[in-house]
Order: C-alpha cells, then sequence, then structure tokens
C-alpha cells in the first residue's frame, strides 16, 4: 500500500533519527517492514479477514518502536476502514489511550466507510489524496 512506503521513505529522509515498522492485521498480525527497514515495492493487500486484531497489531509496534516511552517524536499511522468486532476495538481503544498520553501522535488513514468505528484520540484523513498524507502526519503530531 502506498502509504506506507510514503511514510517509511519520510523517516528515511528525515533531519531526526526515525525508525518505522509496518504490519498488517486482520485474525493475524503479520510484520511488512521492520524497525530500521523500509518496503522496496508498493504492496496491495486485500481485507479478506471476518476479525481484525488491531488491539495486538498497536500493542506489537509499542513493543517494536516504543510509542508510549515519551523519549522522542512517535506517531502511530493506522491505514484502516475502522470495521471492527467490539472486543479487538474496546481492548485497542486502551492501548491508543496509553500511547497518546505518552505523548505519541495517532494518524487514522481510512476510506470513506460511514459505519466504521474509529478509534477516539486519532487524528481522521480520508484516505484519497498520497500528497496530504504528510500534512495529516504534521498535523496529528502537532495535535498530540
Amino acid at each position: 500500500m502506498w502509504p506506507r512506503r510514503i511514510i517509511a521513505t519520510a523517516a528515511k529522509l528525515a533531519v531526526m533519527p526515525a525508525e518505522t515498522a509496518t504490519l498488517t492485521f486482520g485474525r493475524q498480525v503479520l510484520p511488512g517492514a521492520y524497525p530500521g527497514s523500509a518496503p522496496q515495492k508498493v504492496t496491495d493487500f486485500a481485507a479478506t479477514a471476518l476479525y481484525e486484531a488491531i488491539d495486538t497489531a498497536i500493542d506489537a509496534l509499542d513493543g517494536a518502536l516504543g510509542l508510549s516511552r515519551p523519549e522522542n517524536t512517535r506517531l502511530l499511522v493506522i491505514i484502516s476502514d475502522g470495521c471492527f468486532c467490539d472486543e479487538p476495538c474496546a481492548a485497542a481503544q486502551k492501548l491508543l489511550d496509553r500511547v497518546r498520553a505518552s505523548g505519541c501522535a495517532v494518524l487514522w488513514l481510512a476510506p470513506e466507510v460511514t459505519w466504521s468505528k474509529r478509534l477516539t484520540g486519532a487524528t481522521v484523513h480520508e484516505l484519497t489524496n498520497p500528497a496530504a498524507i504528510a500534512r495529516a502526519a504534521v498535523a496529528a503530531v502537532h495535535a498530540a
């Protein structure tokens, strides 16, 4: 997916040291790019799971990148339609609240979906214009 490549490239070009990691989540959480590496190509993903382990995904990224440690500027980017089951959604909200309380910014890139359960505390940006992603990321960091 092009947003993760844009974010990884931006981190690589940042003046300050930056690390990124990506993963996909459905019923399982699978790594896409580990900290310190960037995807070599744009990958398309299909949302085919009937369950979304967003709580496990946030927890894994917090462990890999230290999102809840207030040592540096941190940004968690979630790319999802937000169509979650109640249990992982409630658990994910608690994790998101924890990283936000430590000053981590959260950017939610979402397709236009009117019935989604987006987590509160995230800066939401509709996934329509690749050039606008950088502005949305800056807005999320300023809002943290």
